[in-house]
């Protein structure tokens, strides 16, 4: 929105008072219930949303306040929101699936309550329970109600990213035995998938009631295999920081610009206490920074300040531009790639001259 003044007015603490010369109101999605009596209280001619994916639960405080609906303030406790008023309603995102097909049906439902999302049962029955249709999916939406660019042909001048792998050996990290637990762990998770899978099936027979105790048994189980896959992978993370923090050290000492991702805030500890060890200067971007505090830490980036940006896969993903930078490293993988992809694409944006490499 640079250069169009007083046209558009970006929502901080306070809600900016009269909108009459406003074209375009900017607020961020934590925003929206603080300011949801200002937000309702006339007709909008555009909603746009940004990072749609980001809606994918129905019952989260972010998807309620921007589409409307019931939001559970606690166990005893509902309200129910009204949707946004505006003629038109535009969803963008680079990521509408970041995992599962069911994640996408908020949106579906959004933009085509006729078709597509008039019915959830049919659709997970459909579309969500094998891969056979998901084609049928694609050319349904690309008729009704998306559109889809892909970033080469709409910045078609950007430099192509480069990848580059970089193997660690277990062994030399000291972390061979968790390696393998995390490798077995990983294959049982896999396998409780297959089988509970069945066993959701099989209960759709005996009726509801049983249904959703088994349901909720399946929640329980696989949440307690992944909370110890998580574990493991977070150790794994904390071995390769060291070997991290050197090639960090090295690509400064080339010249190169780094914007450095993690996943476990604990992971991101160890590489700021490591990188300042170093001597280098950074500036951190996780979960728990403030919208003044992340704007502050891109403008210090972009202007050359500090050598590093720090950035949690997830909370510095997306939203924010950082062409200085050069090169992207991730010290370890998130679960679901589409988060890495989103996160890898904060250095080629439009105005990046460089080629960006990926490691």
């Amino acid at each position: 929105m640079d250069g169009m003044g007083s046209e558009a007015f970006v929502v901080r603490k306070e809600w900016p008072g009269p909108l009459q010369q406003a074209r375009f109101v900017i607020v961020n999605y934590d925003l929206l219930h603080k300011f949801e009596r200002e937000i309702r209280s006339e007709e909008w001619d555009y909603l746009i949303v940004d990072e749609a994916h980001f809606l994918k639960s129905q019952k989260s405080r972010r998807t309620v306040y921007a589409l409307g609906g019931i939001y559970k303030l606690d166990d005893e406790t509902t309200k129910i929101v009204e949707t946004i008023p505006a003629k038109h309603e535009i969803f963008m995102t680079g990521t509408p699936i970041p995992n599962r097909v069911k994640e996408g049906w908020t949106l579906f439902e959004r933009c085509d309550p006729e078709g597509i999302g008039a019915n959830f049962s049919v659709f997970v029955k459909r579309y969500c329970t094998s891969n056979d249709n998901l084609k049928e999916l694609q050319e349904r939406l690309r008729i009704k109600c998306m559109v889809r660019r892909a970033k080469s042909e709409v910045l078609s001048e950007l430099p192509p990213k480069q990848r580059q792998v970089i193997p660690l050996d277990p062994e030399d990290l000291g972390c061979s035995r968790l390696f393998k637990q995390e490798m077995s762990i990983f294959k049982e998770y896999q396998a409780l998938i297959q089988t509970w899978q069945v066993q959701i099936e099989l209960a759709k027979l005996n009726g509801v009631e049983f249904y959703r105790k088994t349901l909720a048994a399946k929640k329980q189980k696989l949440g307690m295999k992944a909370s110890e896959l998580a574990k493991l992978r977070m150790s794994t993370a904390m071995a390769k920081v060291p070997a991290v923090i050197e090639r960090v050290h090295e690509l400064k000492k080339e010249g190169k610009k780094v914007i450095l991702f993690a996943h476990h805030i604990s992971v991101m500890d160890a590489l700021e206490e490591g990188l300042k060890a170093k001597g280098m200067t950074l500036v951190r971007v996780d979960g728990g920074t403030s919208i003044n505090r992340r704007q502050e830490a891109v403008e210090s980036f972009q202007a050359g300040k500090v050598d590093v940006f720090l950035g949690g896969i997830i909370p510095a993903g997306v939203g924010l531009t950082l062409t200085a930078a050069d090169t992207v490293v991730f010290c370890e993988l998130a679960w679901v790639p589409g988060n890495m992809t989103q996160a890898a694409d904060r250095a080629p944006r439009l105005g990046q001259l460089l080629i960006v490499w990926v490691i």
